[in-house]
């Protein structure tokens, strides 16, 4: 403080503090509050597989269904003789693979052996690959950095907010009251402040040892006995008290 004139901005006025600066009036209330959700926690959060688009890749699973049937059909069925004397084909007992690895069919031949082998061979590569893929979109998501810059946390200050106390990581949010009131008026009707934790004397300016300390403060006194604070604080906070017009506000999908 002995390096400057003042200091202007959302400075809280503490008694340890007047031991070295001189405060004016407050110019608006201050203290610790906190914020808690207000319920309809279930129904907005996200679940992870709804995180991931992982329908391409089941379609080409289900592509590939016939070819499994056709393959084993062609060459896993049993030739059975008929009261006539006609030979007919059994079809095998599972249209899965996995069922039919453990109970394998009579083949006719070498060369069905071999194509049998070679279908359980791609079969078993393309439910590692299917594994495999979708492991990777879900790990790939998650390691993505959450912060590119600095200013962006100043930024998504507010959504961080909100998201955690959507997604339970936090039970209640504890900060200063004015900038609970702007996040309140942000997301409207979703949360409530929840009493006060701690008190103090409010917002002010600091001058070390400054004479204009009197002539700011009446000059703060002007404002805040007019409109023009009630409008300052309109136009900051907006409506804390609004009812929540969309009951299916803020469902997102988490990544």
């Amino acid at each position: 403080m002995q390096k400057y004139d003042a200091v202007v901005g959302d400075v809280t006025i503490r008694a340890n503090r007047s031991l070295y600066v001189d405060f004016t009036l407050p110019f608006t209330e201050s203290g610790v509050s906190m914020v808690v959700h207000q319920g309809r926690a279930p129904e907005e959060r996200v679940d992870l597989r709804e995180a991931v688009d992982a329908e391409p890749l089941a379609r080409e699973r289900r592509r590939l269904r016939p070819g499994w049937w056709s393959g084993f059909w062609s060459t896993g069925s049993t030739p059975t003789s008929t009261p006539g004397g006609r030979r007919t084909r059994s079809a095998p007992s599972s249209t899965s693979p996995s069922h039919a690895r453990l109970r394998p069919p009579e083949l006719l031949s070498n060369l069905a052996r071999v194509v049998v082998a070679i279908w359980l061979f791609v079969v078993l590569v393309l439910q590692s690959s299917y594994t495999a893929s979708l492991t990777s979109m879900l790990t790939v998501q998650q390691l993505q950095p959450t912060v590119s810059d600095v200013d962006q946390l100043v930024r998504d200050g507010s959504k961080e907010y909100h998201d955690a106390l959507l997604n339970g990581s936090v039970a209640a949010i504890v900060d200063e009251i004015p900038y609970l009131k702007v996040f309140l008026s942000k997301y409207c009707g979703k949360f409530a402040m929840v009493g006060t934790i701690d008190k103090s004397s409010g917002l002010g300016f600091a001058f070390p040892g400054s004479p204009l300390v009197p002539d700011v403060s009446t000059a703060i006194l002007k404002v805040t006995e007019s409109n023009k604070m009630k409008d300052l604080e309109n136009m900051l906070y907006g409506n804390t008290s609004c009812a929540d017009k969309d009951p299916h506000g803020f469902k997102q999908t988490y990544i």
